[in-house]
């Protein structure tokens, strides 16, 4: 699966929507972040796109197949996120 943009809307405190627009569709999965209010907002949306990736490789269709998360570095950059 390519992403090509990574989008985060919804932002309360530690949380936030975490929207990947991919070649196969668009997928958002609600995501937390367990730093302290005081991280930076770069801090917490790398902390958020962790969640997200962690929560899209438990699912099934990539937990069970050889399908890997590529992810554009325009958008990480967009994002305000280095390359993980």
């Amino acid at each position: 699966m390519y992403v090509s943009e990574v989008q985060f809307w919804d932002v309360k405190e530690a949380s936030a929507l975490c929207v990947f627009i991919t070649d196969k569709g668009i997928v958002s999965l609600q995501c937390n972040s367990r730093l302290s209010n005081k991280a930076t907002d770069a801090e917490h949306r790398a902390a958020w796109l962790k969640d997200a990736l962690r929560q899209q490789n438990r699912m099934p269709e990539f937990r069970n197949s050889q399908d890997i998360i590529e992810i554009d570095p325009e958008a990480l950059s967009f994002i305000g996120v280095t390359p993980m």
